[in-house]
C-alpha cells in the first residue's frame, strides 16, 4: 500500500473481515506526521514503528492480499 497526502494523527484501520471485525487479522496504521513523499508500506502483517506510523498487527491467518474492508479516521 502506498500512503500520500495523509495528516498527522489519522488512523488508518485495514481489516480481513468485510464487516471490519477484530475477530479476524487486522493492522491499524498511525499517521505520526504528514509524509513529504509518498510512504511504502510493503506488508500488513508485522507491528513497527518509525518516525511516520507506527504500526500495530493482529494476527489470526494473514491479511496481505485479503484486505476486504479499510476505515480511515482523521
Amino acid at each position: 500500500m502506498s500512503i500520500s497526502f495523509v495528516p498527522a494523527r489519522t488512523y488508518i484501520d485495514v481489516y480481513d473481515s468485510p464487516s471490519a471485525s477484530t475477530g479476524d487479522d487486522w493492522t491499524r496504521i498511525y499517521v505520526k506526521k504528514k509524509f513529504p513523499r509518498v510512504y511504502k508500506m510493503n506488508t500488513f502483517e508485522s507491528s513497527y514503528e518509525d518516525e511516520w506510523v507506527r504500526v500495530s498487527h493482529y494476527h489470526k491467518n494473514g491479511l496481505d492480499g485479503k484486505v476486504s474492508h479499510i476505515h480511515i479516521n482523521y
